[in-house]
């Protein structure tokens, strides 16, 4: 089955600013609102609009709004693009973490623990790259403010 044959939306028919309505989404995803897993069909729903419209040379952002997905206007998508960049910066820091305290390196192998290592220090050149930007980002707006 094509995506074509599982969504049928015609996505070039999209503009900003549109509401798919929930009773929209529920016939797409063949899910009910009160199913558990209508949430995820609505994500797979957000993705293929976005790859879609892609290919389309328009790209689509949108985003699950109650039991509907919108179609984000431009000012919309540079907010919720923004908010998912900053997540996916704290959500890398949380990890490089867990990295650390969660792995107790006495049960690897000595392969294991090279590996992990490696990782570990690569994990760590990225979160250290991140916060210098923000340093930087932070010193150059404290500049244009003052």
């Amino acid at each position: 089955m094509s995506l074509d044959e599982k969504y049928p939306v015609n996505v070039a028919e999209l503009k900003k600013g549109d509401f798919l309505s929930p009773e929209t989404c529920e016939m797409l995803t063949g899910k009910k609102r009160d199913n558990p897993r209508y949430q995820f069909a609505m994500q797979s729903i957000r993705e293929f609009i976005y790859r879609e419209s892609e290919k389309q040379g328009r790209p689509l952002s949108c985003g699950i709004d109650g039991d509907g997905l919108r179609i984000h206007t431009d000012a919309e998508a540079s907010e919720y693009h923004r908010r998912l960049h900053y997540m996916a910066l704290r959500g890398m820091r949380r990890s490089m973490k867990r990295m650390v305290s969660c792995v107790d390196r006495a049960q690897l192998t000595s392969f294991e623990v090279a590996e992990h290592d490696r990782e570990t220090a690569l994990a760590a050149l990225r979160v250290q790259a991140v916060r210098e930007a923000c340093r930087i980002e932070r010193r150059k707006h404290k500049e244009l403010t003052e």
